[in-house]
C-alpha cells in the first residue's frame, strides 16, 4: 500500500514540473502581501487561426510602490506606498477566489502562477485579431 501512495505522489509532482510550474496552485499559497517588481506587455496577432507574437514591451524595474494583499478569509485589496515609505491600504476591499490556475477578483478573471516567492498574474484582452497579455510579477513580502 505504501508503494502505491508514493507512486501516486511521485506522478503528481512529475506532471506539475513538466508544465513549467504548478498546474493547480494551492489556494493558501497566495495568502499574504505581494510587492510588484515588474510588468510587461505582449502583443499577438491572429494569423490563419494561430496567435503569432508581434512584440513585447518589458519594464523589468522595481515598481515597489504597488502591492496586493490576499487574506486567508478570501479578502483582497491593493496597497500603495506613500512618499514616506509607509504602506497604505487601497480604498476598496473585495473578494477573491481561485479556480485551478484562474484568479478571480470580483468580476475579472486572470491567469496566475506561484513559483517560490514569485506571483505572476496575466491579464489577457482580445479585440478582433489582436491579443494583448499584461503580465505583472510580484515578490512575497
Amino acid at each position: 500500500m505504501m508503494v502505491a501512495i508514493v507512486s501516486v505522489s511521485f506522478a503528481s509532482c512529475s506532471s506539475d514540473d513538466e508544465n513549467g510550474g504548478n498546474k493547480d496552485t494551492d489556494a493558501l499559497s497566495i495568502v499574504g502581501t505581494w510587492v510588484q517588481f515588474s510588468e510587461k506587455e505582449i502583443k499577438w496577432g491572429l494569423v490563419n487561426g494561430d496567435w503569432v507574437f508581434v512584440y513585447e514591451r518589458d519594464e523589468n524595474k522595481e515598481v515597489s510602490h504597488k502591492a496586493l494583499y490576499f487574506g486567508a478569509d478570501g479578502t483582497y485589496y491593493k496597497m500603495y506606498r506613500d512618499s514616506e515609505g509607509f504602506w497604505l491600504k487601497g480604498p476598496s476591499v473585495s473578494s477573491y477566489y481561485i479556480q485551478g490556475n484562474n484568479l478571480i477578483l470580483g468580476k475579472d478573471t486572470y491567469k496566475f502562477s506561484i513559483s517560490g516567492n514569485i506571483l505572476e498574474i496575466t491579464d489577457t484582452e482580445i479585440e478582433g485579431d489582436e491579443r494583448e497579455d499584461e503580465v505583472k510579477r510580484y515578490r512575497k513580502m
